[in-house]
């Protein structure tokens, strides 16, 4: 670090870190808590990037079994391959249980965003007895964010749910989660960073959340395209990915990721690091699908794969 800068090693939690680092802690002299002092500290924690990472990798991989399975069941049978907003498991029912597991998870975690608090919830506002009284109170912001974020999904899984049971437009569902990853990647775009670290990769997993978007908006376009829906697991799962290797840059890198705002170098090697997780990405996705293509080849004269 820096010759001014204090150390921070071994402050760090040694069973969420093993090599004790965290990141170089921020003044924020444009933002304000309630009794009129700037936030300052680490700026978010390792868990609140790797819980939401793992969500999106199993989420996605979800929905890359349930889009295969509906790709090789098409072929079988001769038939256009059709996207879904969500797909079920084998001997599963076939209504939306994904949408109504999505709803429950979406919910305690926005819960559990503004809540558990020193004052027992995120507060919004500064009350009368703070000397910011009526202004907003900085100390959470990132909450309310994160919790604006999980609203997004409980709106398009709420949509998938309607459309199954009382019948909206066909698309609908669609809509909303593409709706759900614009309005996600807009809070990441707009999440305010102030070292180069920081801002490049929380850039770059704001482009993974927009490149979602994108891929969901041409599934409403090209329903029967199982590349486009391919393009849309693919991004969600490189979003997973992207928060997990934040989450280790940035809290437990090591002296080699130091934050220090007069340090850029760390932020051109996270370049290597983005890159290798598209690589990883779309390398084990080819692979994935090469072997479940291999186990149809040799399967299918046997029986009809099942529908979903």
């Amino acid at each position: 670090m820096g010759e001014n800068m204090p150390s921070l090693e071994g402050q760090g939690n040694s069973l969420i870190c093993p090599a004790g680092y965290l990141a170089y802690p921020v003044v924020v002299e444009n933002m304000w808590h309630c009794d009129g002092s700037h936030p300052h500290g680490y700026g978010g924690e390792w868990q609140g990037h790797i819980l939401p990472g793992c969500l999106f990798i199993v989420w996605s991989l979800h929905w890359m079994q349930g889009s295969m399975r509906a790709y090789f069941s098409a072929r079988a049978k001769g038939v256009p391959f059709q996207s879904k907003a969500c797909y079920g498991l084998p001997g599963t029912p076939k209504w939306p249980l994904e949408s109504y597991i999505v709803v429950v998870l979406t919910a305690i975690a926005a819960a559990l965003e503004l809540s558990f608090h020193d004052e027992g919830y995120a507060r919004l506002m500064c009350s009368s007895d703070f000397v910011r009284a009526g202004h907003f109170d900085g100390t959470h912001l990132n909450n309310w964010q994160h919790a604006i974020m999980y609203f997004c999904f409980i709106m398009a899984a709420l949509a998938t749910i309607i459309s199954y049971h009382a019948g909206l437009p066909a698309g609908t569902d669609k809509v909303f989660f593409a709706l759900a990853f614009l309005g996600e990647g807009m809070l990441m775009g707009l999440h305010e960073k102030h070292d180069p670290l920081n801002q490049i990769v929380h850039q770059v997993l704001a482009l993974s959340m927009l490149a979602a978007c994108v891929a969901s908006a041409g599934e409403i376009i090209w329903p029967h395209s199982y590349l486009v829906t391919c393009s849309k697991v693919a991004a969600v799962l490189w979003q997973g990915v992207m928060f997990c290797v934040v989450a280790q840059i940035i809290y437990c890198g090591g002296t080699a990721w130091d934050q220090s705002p007069t340090d850029k170098v760390p932020s051109q090697y996270a370049a290597v690091a983005i890159v290798q997780s598209v690589c990883a990405v779309i390398g084990g996705y080819l692979a994935v699908f090469m072997a479940c293509n291999s186990l149809y080849e040799r399967e299918l004269p046997r029986r009809e794969i099942e529908d979903l």
